[in-house]
């Protein structure tokens, strides 16, 4: 029979001549580095192994290393030959006319510099690990010419043989305690550098979004989001108001990768040139900018996810296409041209198996896109389009400030820093056309109280743009909800005044605490209170009050530490923690916004008029 004829192949051998990948001058330079500094072998012991040492003698020297410093004697050449003889090894060790002891003397004599101890065992350990996957693909090249029967069978042995190999092995160079952060009294002390943000909102100079983040714009199929997310690649090329004026602005303009999976190229060159049109952005100056700043992509009909199924892992392995994006952007990075913005729409064209339905899956998924983030890269963020759940199933609800209708296993709205729902409002007759755009998740943002009002710009094939005052009231629906807010943000600033006691200092934690409520209309009636002047800010050092304004002098440095009333006691008793007011300490120089009252220190001895003569009249 044709099974009994066949000769066996012979193991996979390297080529005549060739031997195992191994480094002697590396092995031996850390075992006689070791004996100058004996306190590194802990931190050694933790890159390699006395298994990974090629030469035998090598392997024995560093095991009776590890013995003595198991046992806690510091290794010197005394100790070692000791522990050798001990071992029975000492004699063993010698090479060609020396014997154990020269060979253990002769150690420390070869060593280049015992600073780079660490770079010798990683050379030692990374040839370790290219020996053993040749022992292991030699082996599953043997069992593959000789396999017969079930091939499954084969593939198991196959895993597990690789497996053993990987497992060991490290994921990359750099340990794990590289990335702890040195802290130290002086730098805690002192104060934390400004957050960055990629946009802010015009009317208050808030961040919106934080730069190097990643982020999710979801709505229904159809809403918009491909236009708001072309007319954002316009903005941040340009600097103009992302949807015109009124809408969030750049706070650094630059490059800027837009991917859109599920357009041609031809369909991504309409859309930019119809945004571009629909923010304003069509002077000859802003289209050089454009062509200069966005690389833009159609990849309908590639693969362009970003993980993939693979047997043996229990994490999904990131695909080709993630490792070529990544270096797409670090070349930009490398270039110093790097992208501040990638956008990458749809998330189901991105995601890899089982991403929106199970949290394991998708952890690891936002885990791939994290690494497009990184500083090396240029720290661009990341905004990724996505869809809602489709409304009316048993249980549904839809909460407009909530982040539960995004569709998908919730670890992917757990593991983005940003999620904003886009969602057409009903459309009655003659009303215009009205979406909104609010932000439900947003880490290091302070919070956004009413949404952006958009409308569609049939001028423009669909293109997003502020809606007007106009359009706003002819929709019932959305102007209830602008007077609702409105309405909610006044009683909480009459609630304010209630707790808020004269001449008592609050901050901002406390007021939130008496008062109750949701925290952001607290602090936004705050806010409001200071522009009207019924509250005033004072400053401790690095600490800011509010207290009502009263007719008399404001007390300034170290005076407004002292009680207004001899015995007076604040009814808050101890101050919480401060909380800044709305991320005033994060506007970076030079930014273009409406000045905040934040910002507007009370002058020393400034005389105030007195309660109920503010602008908006006694209350």
């Amino acid at each position: 029979m044709m099974a009994e004829e066949r000769v066996p192949a012979p193991v996979v051998a390297l080529p005549h001549g060739r031997v195992p990948p191994h480094n002697l001058d590396a092995e031996r330079s850390l075992l006689g580095g070791v004996l100058l500094e004996p306190e590194a072998f802990k931190d050694l012991a933790d890159v390699v192994s006395a298994a990974d040492f090629y030469r035998d003698a090598h392997r024995k020297v560093f095991e009776a290393m590890a013995a003595l410093h198991e046992d806690g004697i510091v290794i010197d050449r005394v100790s070692l030959k000791e522990r050798l003889v001990e071992r029975g090894d000492l004699e063993k060790i010698g090479l060609g006319s020396s014997d154990g002891e020269d060979f253990v003397d002769q150690l420390d004599a070869v060593v280049p510099t015992a600073a780079n101890l660490a770079y010798y065992a990683r050379i030692i350990r990374d040839k370790a690990v290219a020996r053993r996957l040749i022992e292991a693909a030699s082996a599953v090249a043997q069992l593959g010419y000789e396999q017969h029967g079930d091939v499954g069978e084969f593939i198991d042995e196959t895993r597990r043989r690789f497996n053993e190999v990987l497992e060991t092995a490290p994921a990359k160079r750099s340990a794990l305690k590289s990335h702890s952060i040195s802290l130290t009294r002086e730098g805690l002390r002192a104060t934390p550098p400004l957050r960055e943000y990629m946009l802010r909102d015009a009317k208050n100079g808030n961040g919106v979004f934080v730069q190097g983040k990643v982020g999710l714009l979801a709505s229904p199929g159809g809403s918009g989001k491909t236009w708001a997310l072309n007319q954002l690649a316009i903005s941040m090329a340009t600097g103009v108001s992302w949807f015109g004026a009124g809408g969030w602005v750049p706070v650094k303009p630059g490059r800027v990768l837009l991917i859109l999976a599920e357009e041609d190229p031809a369909e991504v060159e309409r859309r930019l040139h119809y945004s571009a049109r629909a923010s304003g952005a069509f002077s000859d100056e802003q289209l050089e900018l454009i062509a200069r700043n966005v690389t833009a992509m159609g990849l309908a009909g590639f693969g362009v996810a970003l993980t993939q199924q693979d047997f043996g892992h229990a994490a999904l392995p990131e695909t080709r296409f993630a490792g070529e994006l990544r270096e797409m952007i670090r070349a930009a990075a490398k270039a110093r041209h790097p992208y501040t913005l990638v956008v990458l729409d749809p998330l189901s064209r991105f995601a890899g198996p089982d991403v929106e339905t199970d949290n394991a899956a998708a952890t690891r998924w936002v885990q791939v896109v994290e690494t497009l983030t990184a500083p090396e890269l240029g720290n661009p963020s990341v905004l990724i389009a996505h869809h809602l759940k489709k409304q009316g199933g048993k249980g549904d609800k839809n909460d407009s400030e909530s982040a539960d209708p995004i569709r998908g296993a919730s670890a992917l709205v757990s593991g983005v820093r940003w999620a904003a729902r886009l969602e057409q409002q009903k459309r009655a007759a003659n009303s215009a056309d009205l979406l909104t755009l609010r932000i439900v998740k947003a880490n290091g943002v302070p919070p956004q109280l009413s949404p952006l009002i958009l409308c569609r710009d049939q001028d423009h094939e669909g293109a997003l743009r502020i809606a007007t005052p106009v359009e706003i009231s002819s929709h019932e629906k959305v102007s209830e909800m602008l007077k609702t807010s409105a309405q909610l943000i006044e009683d909480y600033q009459q609630r304010v005044l209630e707790v808020v006691k004269p001449g008592h200092k609050y901050q901002r934690n406390s007021i939130s605490t008496l008062v109750g409520g949701k925290r952001a209309y607290v602090t936004e009636a705050v806010r409001q209170l200071l522009i009207d002047g019924e509250l005033i800010e004072t400053r401790e050092g690095r600490k800011t009050f509010v207290q009502l304004r009263q007719g008399e002098v404001v007390p300034t440095g170290s005076q407004a530490r002292e009680p207004v009333a001899s015995g007076a006691k604040s009814e808050v008793g101890e101050l919480v923690p401060s909380l800044s007011l709305p991320f005033r300490e994060e506007r970076e120089p030079g930014t273009t916004s409406r000045p905040s009252p934040h910002d507007q220190a009370v002058p020393a001895n400034e005389v105030v008029p007195a309660p109920g003569t503010s602008s908006r009249g006694p209350r």
